[in-house]
């Protein structure tokens, strides 16, 4: 499983690699984003079969005045754009 993650703070990016890898060779990390536009160049570049998001906002950019469901909503239609076959979900 081609993994990519998407994480600003870097000790907790170092952490889930280090989880995922410990996990066995199936799980391989293709990229590592630290902020919302890389994330999408390498979405679109590596092409993951999963991609692991901190926070919607890291992706879409969008200002404070949006409401959470809003961020979720665009960040969610600009995964979709990008792939046929794309599953979003949140954790709470």
């Amino acid at each position: 499983m081609r993994i990519l993650i998407a994480e600003d703070e870097q000790r907790t990016r170092q952490g889930l690699v280090r989880v995922l890898q410990s996990l066995g060779d199936e799980y391989e990390i293709v990229a590592q984003a630290s902020n919302g536009k890389a994330a999408l160049e390498m979405i679109l570049e590596q092409k993951p079969d999963v991609v692991f998001i901190d926070h919607c906002g890291l992706i879409v950019g969008e200002d404070a005045r949006m409401s959470r469901l809003d961020v979720i909503a665009n960040a969610t239609n600009q995964l979709k754009a990008m792939a046929s076959q794309t599953v979003v979900t949140e954790r709470p």
